[in-house]
């Protein structure tokens, strides 16, 4: 009888320990450790770039900035709508788990936007707090500057060409640039006169082509560089990534074009 009443006790001590260890994995991932989350734990601070959905554009081209000192700098641009760029700044917060942050605007009366801050992405959450839901969801993500995964939606501003060091002309409005839109694969770009467009294709872990190029046919001054800024463009293969430093080149390496990731403008 005695060893029948101590196996039961030993059994009620086992399922108890047990139901009590599914609690805690349970609540688990609602802690905060406050030593190995998203703002101890990450590299959070830089420039996050992406298009994200729009109820009736085709996409919010966005450049988001957060600095050491919790301010951030934000650049939005409506495509499909011209040329215009918003841009907004202000301080932002973590929350008490140490995952997410809501930017607070200096100057923009409207609901505080919330993200999650994940190794080199931020992800656009709702209004609640929650991920976004449905087919769209995947595409709420900014990614940070200096990964490859970034190439893509980010404003490349052209800082050389075969070599030679290029400046803004005094009668160029904007600085020659290129877009690689994420949906459809289509290139878009100024190329200090010209806007163009095009296609492109990525291979392998740096691979690139660019197909069906055309472009307006504004007559310009001083154009020196447009025809080898196009004829780059038709002849690269390849390109390397170091930070925020994209290098257009051909397959055996050889530099035909450097970019920076720059403001939208």
């Amino acid at each position: 009888m005695a060893n029948s009443m101590k196996k039961q006790l030993i059994l009620l001590v086992t399922l108890a320990a047990l139901a009590f260890g599914c609690k805690t994995g349970r609540e688990q991932p609602d802690s905060a450790d406050p030593l190995h989350n998203s703002q101890n734990a990450l590299d959070w601070s830089g420039r996050y770039t992406g298009v994200l959905p729009c109820a009736d554009c085709a996409g919010i081209r966005t450049v988001l900035t957060l600095n050491q000192d919790l301010t951030y700098t934000q650049e939005a641009q409506y495509l499909g709508k011209g040329q215009e760029v918003y841009k907004d700044s202000g301080s932002f917060a973590w929350d008490k788990t140490g995952s997410r942050i809501v930017l607070s605007s200096d100057s923009i009366s409207t609901a505080p936007e919330a993200y999650k801050v994940e190794e080199n992405a931020l992800v656009r959450l709702d209004r609640s707090g929650k991920r976004i839901q449905g087919a769209l969801a995947e595409k709420y993500v900014l990614k940070k500057a200096g990964t490859e995964t970034d190439i893509m939606a980010t404003h490349w501003k052209l800082v050389a060409l075969n070599g030679q060091q290029l400046a803004r002309q005094a009668n160029q409005q904007r600085d020659p640039h290129f877009v690689l839109q994420p949906d459809g694969n289509s290139v878009t770009g100024y190329t200090g006169c010209n806007s163009f467009v095009g296609t492109y294709a990525l291979s392998g872990s740096n691979g690139i082509r660019f197909s069906k190029m055309a472009s307006t046919r504004m007559a310009c001054l001083q154009m020196t560089h447009e025809n080898a800024y196009l004829q780059v463009m038709e002849t690269a293969d390849s390109f390397s990534l170091k930070g925020d430093t994209l290098t257009l080149q051909t397959a055996g390496g050889a530099s035909l074009a450097k970019f920076v990731a720059a403001d939208l403008n």
